[in-house]
């Protein structure tokens, strides 16, 4: 996505449903 989705909440970013479908596979690894 060239930025890190994780940190969206941090950053104050929205998620776009791309990110949050690729959040929710990665939910494990991200811990």
């Amino acid at each position: 996505f060239g930025r890190f989705p994780h940190r969206n909440a941090i950053l104050g970013r929205l998620s776009s449903d791309e990110e949050i479908r690729y959040l929710a596979s990665k939910e494990a690894f991200l811990g």
